[in-house]
């Protein structure tokens, strides 16, 4: 792979521009999720504007609602197309490891907290690994610094950081037609229209959504003859998103070889070191179980702003994860008081086979919403019904009514673990039922812009 020292005349410009295009992508999505900041100045977006339309120069009349999605189309390209040779370095460092290093510790056989730092953070990106692997997430983990990291994998990082991974699957679906090769697509507008069409046609089908939703982010070259078609569909559920049927497919396509599978954009994420801040790693033994604290207040109508009782998670070793982009611009969310500014603490379950709507993935809607439709204790409004509509936390990680029941159970080597992630999440966006006070949910329309992941828990079992 050629670097940039290696690189001479045009090819160091296409390297600059490539770059500069990265470069403004990424901002507008970091910033995005910045609590009370624009997008940007009208320079950031002027500069966006002329890059947009090279990145994407079908879109016509650009307007800055687009500016966004097109960001993100170009980021996920960069995320689709990594380098298999890097992946597969990767893949063979994250199997040594499972197979020797977490063995190897685990042999001291020592609890968790009284492990040494650097044997700490490698079980907890172990049990990182593993969950997502569970999640169907091809993630990595890496022992290196990584200083020249990718603007990929620093995209991707901001999707875990904000807990998106419900949002980040796409699908590809592999066409071979004799008929239909990659280069004849690609060279002959009429072809392309033609190949186009009839795959719109056929995934509306095969989903039921209409072709409005469908987007394809890429389309490429694969092995033996193979088309690949990168796409998103809107809205799509989480168990649509797993069907990989291709009758409509064959319809459109009858003497084609089709073949389709279900692909996250975290896949090829690198869990290194540049994802942990050690300054918040704690540990809360028993005696924190009868100190009482507060994190923000809650809005509730007839009383004002209600100071958040914080309910430490008592048994649990906590790992802070790096949220320095969000403090570098605003720290009131972070805070440590019952102001109204500062967002509360709540945790958020894993387990997949969590009851009562407790969430089934790392900060993912619950798909059976058990309070949805219920009467809020806060604003005494209808909490929002439907399917995937909220996601749940409650209050307290261990104890009664709690989110320790539901954590994600991992195994490593020989051991067992419960993970979950403790959050600030913005209480303007927040609900509770009145018959279960320590649950939470906030609507999946806000919960990418309100909930903040910034510890993961373990706790051995």
């Amino acid at each position: 792979m050629d670097t940039f020292n290696n690189l001479t005349g045009q090819s160091k410009n296409i390297y600059h521009k490539r770059e500069d295009e990265m470069k403004i992508a990424e901002s507008i999505y970091v910033q995005s999720f910045l609590r009370n900041q624009q997008q940007g100045s009208s320079d950031i977006f002027q500069k966006v504007e002329e890059k947009v339309k090279s990145i994407n120069p079908h879109l016509k009349g650009i307007v800055k609602e687009d500016l966004m999605l097109s960001s993100c189309c170009t980021l996920t390209k960069n995320v689709v197309n990594q380098k298999s040779e890097i992946v597969k370095k990767l893949e063979q460092e994250s199997q040594y490891y499972m197979d020797q290093k977490i063995l190897n510790i685990q042999q001291k056989n020592q609890p968790l907290n009284k492990l040494n730092s650097q044997d700490q953070k490698d079980i907890l990106k172990a049990a990182l690994f593993q969950y997502f692997r569970q999640e169907g997430c091809q993630v990595q983990i890496t022992s290196n610094i990584n200083n020249d990291q990718t603007y990929a994998n620093s995209y991707q990082s901001q999707l875990v950081l904000t807990g998106q991974t419900d949002k980040l699957k796409y699908l590809q679906v592999g066409i071979n037609d004799q008929f239909y090769t990659y280069q004849k697509i690609v060279s002959d507008d009429v072809t392309k229209k033609e190949v186009i069409s009839k795959f719109l046609k056929a995934t509306s089908n095969q989903y039921g959504v209409s072709k409005d939703r469908i987007t394809i982010l890429d389309i490429q070259q694969g092995c033996q003859s193979m088309v690949n078609f990168i796409f998103s569909i809107k809205g799509l559920k989480t168990d649509q998103i797993f069907k990989t049927a291709i009758d409509q497919y064959q319809i459109e396509f009858p003497k084609a070889q089709i073949s389709a599978m279900a692909k996250s954009l975290i896949d090829n994420y690198q869990i290194s070191d540049e994802y942990l801040d050690e300054r918040f790693n704690m540990y809360w033994g028993d005696s924190y179980s009868t100190q009482i604290d507060y994190r923000g207040s809650l809005p509730r109508q007839g009383y004002g702003s209600v100071p958040q009782r914080y309910y430490f998670p008592v048994g649990f070793q906590g790992y802070g994860i790096n949220v320095q982009k969000w403090l570098a611009v605003d720290q009131s969310w972070f805070g440590q008081s019952k102001d109204k500014n500062v967002w509360i603490v709540l945790y958020h379950a894993t387990n997949e086979n969590g009851l009562k709507g407790i969430s089934s993935s790392y900060i993912k809607p619950g798909l059976n919403n058990a309070y949805g439709g219920t009467q809020c204790r806060l604003t005494n409004k209808t909490i929002l019904s439907g399917a995937g509509a909220n996601t749940y936390f409650s209050d307290r990680a261990s104890g009664p009514n709690s989110s320790e029941g539901y954590g994600g159970k991992i195994q490593l080597g020989n051991k067992n673990y419960i993970i979950m992630f403790q959050c600030r999440v913005n209480p303007i966006h927040v609900r509770s039922p009145y018959n279960m006070e320590s649950y939470y949910t906030v609507e999946q329309e806000y919960a990418k812009q309100s909930v903040r992941p910034y510890r993961i828990l373990l706790k051995e079992v």
